[in-house]
C-alpha cells in the first residue's frame, strides 16, 4: 500500500482550516503565533523540554503512543531512558533560548505538523520503542541537499510545509507584503 502523500495546496488547505477553527484572524493579519497555545489547548498536546541528545542533533521529537525515550542527562554523561505519553511534543533544551526563537517557535510546530498529517503511521502501536518520530536538525533545515526522496524524506518536508503554513499563512503574508509595497 503506497502512503499517502500531501502536497503544497493540500497543506495550504489544511492550515486554514485549522487556523479558522484556532484564530480565523491570523488568516489576514501577519502576528505571531501561539506555538504553545496552539499545542497544548487546541491540539490537545503536552509540550516537554529535554536534552534530547548529547550532540544537540535532535531538535524535536513527536510520540504517538505511550512509550520509552532515550534523553541525555548532562550531569551523569549518559543516556537515560524516560517514559513519553502519548500526545507529546518534546523539544530540545538547547534551542529554548532568546537566542534562537524563530528556531524554537518552528520546531514546536514542525511537531505538531507531525501529529495532525502522521498519527495514522503510529496508531495503535505496541513497540515502547517504537512510538515517537525524532527530527534531526539535519532532517529539518536540509531536505533541498538530500538526494534520497524516501518516506521519511515526504514526512519531513510535510511537516516543514504544514509549520511554514501555520506560521506565515499566504494571505497574511501577502497582505503584508503588499500594503507594505503600496
Amino acid at each position: 500500500m503506497q502512503r499517502k502523500r500531501y502536497y503544497t495546496n493540500t497543506l495550504e488547505i489544511i492550515a486554514a482550516q485549522l487556523l479558522t477553527r484556532y484564530f480565523p484572524p491570523q488568516l489576514t493579519q501577519a502576528a505571531p503565533l501561539d506555538v504553545y497555545d496552539f499545542a497544548e489547548n487546541f491540539l490537545k498536546l503536552r509540550v516537554d523540554f529535554l536534552n534530547i541528545s548529547p550532540d544537540k542533533s535532535i531538535l524535536g521529537l513527536t510520540s504517538f503512543n505511550d512509550g520509552l525515550i532515550s534523553s541525555w542527562d548532562e550531569q551523569r554523561q549518559c543516556s537515560q531512558l524516560v517514559s513519553i505519553k502519548k500526545g507529546t511534543v518534546v523539544i530540545d533544551n538547547s534551542i529554548v533560548s532568546e537566542q534562537y526563537p524563530g528556531r524554537e517557535r518552528f520546531t514546536v510546530a514542525h511537531e505538531c505538523s507531525h501529529q495532525i498529517l502522521h498519527q495514522y503511521r503510529y496508531k495503535n502501536g505496541t513497540d515502547a520503542t517504537n512510538t515517537v518520530l525524532q527530527c534531526s536538525q539535519r532532517s529539518i533545515e536540509k531536505l533541498s541537499s538530500c538526494e534520497v526522496r524516501d518516506v521519511d524524506w515526504w514526512l519531513e518536508w510535510e511537516a516543514n510545509r504544514l509549520a511554514a503554513e501555520l506560521l506565515m499563512p499566504r494571505r497574511a503574508v501577502s497582505k503584508l507584503f503588499y500594503s507594505a509595497c503600496g
